[in-house]
């Protein structure tokens, strides 16, 4: 629903490129799902639309594992709130 009204905003938004964070994923498989529903979603829109998706490292366990994610996203940002 919030990938759906981000790309529908960027439709009306000339030169808007929107990057699209997955919070909360723990690991490779995890963020690969939610990927996955996120891009089906955007294809639904204009292929005009620049966009980006990529991931937040909040939870310990991406930390160890970010580098089999890191090929597999536009970025990368780091919760350091939640890290500590």
């Amino acid at each position: 629903m919030q990938t759906r009204a981000v790309m529908k905003a960027a439709e009306n938004v000339p030169g808007a490129q929107p990057w699209i964070e997955i919070p909360l994923a723990g690991n490779f498989k995890e963020y690969t799902m939610i990927k996955e529903v996120v891009m089906d979603t955007c294809s639904q829109f204009s292929e005009d639309v620049d966009f980006k998706v990529g991931s937040m490292i909040e939870i310990p366990r991406m930390c160890i594992t970010a580098e089999q994610i890191a090929p597999h996203v536009d970025f990368l940002s780091f919760g350091t709130n939640d890290l500590t």
